[in-house]
């Protein structure tokens, strides 16, 4: 994805593609968990100040914080995420939320834990002591949902994760490859035969293009949700 260093890989690798496979073959062979992709509504209408947004739209950016703080703080949204895993548990089973605020962590996981769901969160406010404990129990099974905030989207290893939550849209392209790559471990790598991929859903009143999983070409498309 770094465009800044293609000029380095093609000194490297003068002979470009080497190899080519399909996703087919590689959920065939398991090493890719096959994707079910689940797309329910949270009801919720985000506002935009029109000067934010006109701002925003033209600068190739992710969402304004302002309106990552919105989303991450209604109540009622939150307690609709947490309503979709507690309805769906015994499908969704060993879940990642991944969420945008601690205090949405902690309002997630108080409620899954209220409603017989053991869960527990991951942030950068809690040091890595805490979160290294955490991690294991998740690991363990001794937990269902581990609610963190973009700290499990590389470079951890815990390949047998059923499900991943994202609980709002992107427009960037990287984040959205690494959330979803928790849960595509396949079967020969210790993961599962399938993978279920949730993307929460807003009622958005503006055309944004947002960055989708297209599960039948394992691409990235934008698409305006009006």
């Amino acid at each position: 994805m770094d465009t800044n260093k293609i000029g380095w890989l093609r000194e490297l690798f003068p002979q470009e593609i080497l190899h080519q496979t399909t996703v087919e073959k590689l959920i065939a062979q398991g090493i890719l968990a096959k994707p079910v992709i689940r797309e329910p509504e949270t009801d919720f209408t985000p506002e935009f100040d029109e000067g934010l947004y006109l701002k925003w739209i033209n600068s190739n950016k992710d969402l304004p914080q302002p309106i990552v703080s919105q989303l991450a703080k209604n109540n009622a949204r939150n307690r609709k995420i947490t309503e979709y895993y507690i309805d769906n548990k015994d499908v969704y089973n060993k879940t990642i939320i991944f969420a945008d605020r601690y205090d949405q962590c902690d309002t997630i996981s108080k409620y899954l834990n209220k409603n017989g769901v053991s869960a527990d969160v991951m942030y950068s406010h809690q040091g890595n002591e805490r979160n290294a404990e955490v991690l294991q129990k998740f690991r363990n099974n001794e937990l269902n949902v581990i609610v963190n905030i973009k700290m499990l989207t590389e470079g951890t290893d815990v390949p047998d994760v059923d499900t991943v939550f994202i609980t709002r849209q992107t427009t960037s392209i990287i984040s959205m490859t690494q959330m979803v790559g928790r849960a595509l471990r396949g079967p020969k790598f210790g993961g599962k035969p399938d993978a279920y991929l949730v993307f929460f859903q807003d009622d958005w009143q503006k055309a944004i293009n947002w960055v989708i999983w297209d599960s039948k070409t394992w691409s990235y498309n934008s698409r305006n949700r009006i």
